[in-house]
């Protein structure tokens, strides 16, 4: 595996999770400055966000769900 094949399974999985209404991560940006945090860091902060966010469209769909019942 290459990092021309990585990337062309990065956009499958980002189509996938778009068309079922998921969040994708931002591309990474080298040029992007941040708070002093490397790569790794950096990608690993921007996981934890997408995953907060998510779980909390989740919680809402849930509280919607369980509400109209």
């Amino acid at each position: 595996m290459n990092k021309f094949t990585l990337a062309k399974m990065r956009h499958l999985n980002d189509e996938i999770c778009v068309a079922h209404g998921l969040k994708v991560l931002k591309p990474y940006d080298p040029h992007k400055t941040s708070i002093n945090l490397g790569h790794r860091e950096y990608r690993a902060q921007e996981m934890v966000n997408c995953i907060n966010s998510t779980m909390q469209d989740w919680e809402q769909a849930i509280t919607k769900q369980t509400t109209q019942v």
